[in-house]
């Protein structure tokens, strides 16, 4: 045990000259113990960081369950929805396929056109596209180019606009060529019955 003890006073004397004798030796052990005492407090402040941000997020969470278990205007609010819902759903064209809606609004379009007194009338319509989030609901976009009469023209935004089932007119153009070109923009929602 002695010579232990003796081994180890030795080594340690001559550590300490060591240390004394090499700067670089000095500063990397400072650095060491540096690391060694600071790391711990690190981890140690960015777990209660952590901890102070769950229980924050767990503290805003629990408000806000107890504000919506608080809430008492639930039934109105679905009614509410519900009718407007209804209320919305009465505008959409109907049809059996996407494709049919297409051939319905093409056909009225052309319909009101001539009703308006436009022979050369040109209708294009894109192909229909799913709003996402509704699984039966399809918008047709499309745009109409006609000639530019006064009479004419105002007779067909009246037939569009007093339609029951709603063509949105998105951007209307008049622009003058070597003829006044009337151009108009739209798009109409079909809703789509599903067969079950």
């Amino acid at each position: 045990m002695d010579a232990l003890k003796e081994q180890f006073t030795e080594q340690w004397l001559e550590a300490k000259q060591q240390i004394a004798s090499n700067v670089r030796l000095r500063v990397s052990l400072w650095i060491m113990l540096f690391i060694v005492l600071v790391y711990p407090a690190l981890v140690l402040h960015d777990y209660k960081l952590s901890l102070d941000n769950e229980i924050t997020k767990s503290l805003e969470r629990e408000a806000r369950v107890l504000r919506t278990a608080n809430e008492s205007a639930w039934f109105e609010r679905a009614e509410k929805a519900k009718e407007t819902s209804t209320q919305i759903e009465r505008y959409f064209w109907q049809a059996e396929s996407a494709g049919i809606a297409k051939a319905t609004l093409l056909q009225t379009l052309n319909e009101w056109t001539t009703q308006s007194g436009f022979s050369n009338a040109q209708v294009r319509l894109e192909e229909p596209f799913m709003i996402e989030g509704q699984d039966s609901i399809y918008r047709i976009a499309g745009q109409i180019d006609i000639t530019f009469e006064a009479k004419n023209s105002m007779a067909l935004l009246e037939k569009i606009e007093s339609n029951e089932k709603k063509i949105i007119i998105e951007s209307m153009e008049i622009a003058q060529r070597t003829r006044p070109v009337h151009k108009l923009v739209i798009a109409a929602y079909f809703q789509v019955e599903r067969s079950s």
